[in-house]
């Protein structure tokens, strides 16, 4: 029986959450001893009018729409847009970071386990070894940053913007 609605989605999220997680870790970006400030990531969006502490990374979720694909099925393509917030303690560190987590969500970074655009899905709710549900698309990825920042810690903002798709009917499935 396939997992569905809310606690699909929810997996979805933590799933990807936990691939970039643990590719940030295998390019180094999370170790002691670097020449910058620690790098944290968060899931949750930040509120934008507060403080937000140098070299952090947040991961949000927006808007979602679904498009029937198959007659006379639930078959559907549901897509979501998913943000990664970076506020970099300088130009040149944002950018680093920046285009790597655009490479390795295109999967150019197979040294990683990168090699493409697709992230599994896994049910966590299940441990020690939590079981592969689905297999998640990635479209769209895009870079940008702050032109126009108001306060001094969004100075090197950083979003980095991709869709992710994912393919299902219905529990039956």
């Amino acid at each position: 029986m396939a997992i569905v609605g809310g606690l699909r989605t929810r997996l979805i999220f933590d799933s990807i959450y936990n691939m970039i997680n643990d590719s940030l870790t295998s390019l180094g970006w999370f170790d002691a001893g670097r020449e910058h400030l620690p790098v944290s990531f968060i899931s949750e969006p930040l509120d934008h009018e507060a403080e937000v502490a140098l070299n952090t990374l947040a991961l949000s979720a927006d808007n979602a729409v679904s498009f029937d694909i198959e007659m006379g099925s639930n078959y559907s393509e549901h897509r979501r847009v998913f943000f990664l917030d970076f506020y970099a303690e300088s130009h040149s560190l944002g950018e680093h970071f920046a285009y790597d987590l655009r490479d390795l969500l295109e999967g150019r970074m197979p040294s990683i386990g990168r090699s493409a655009p697709i992230v599994a899905v896994y049910d966590y709710r299940t441990q020690p070894t939590p079981p592969q549900i689905a297999t998640v698309h990635l479209d769209f990825v895009s870079v940008e940053r702050a032109n126009d920042f108001v306060k001094p810690w969004q100075k090197n903002w950083w979003s980095i913007a991709f869709t992710v798709t994912d393919y299902y009917g219905d529990e039956n499935d």
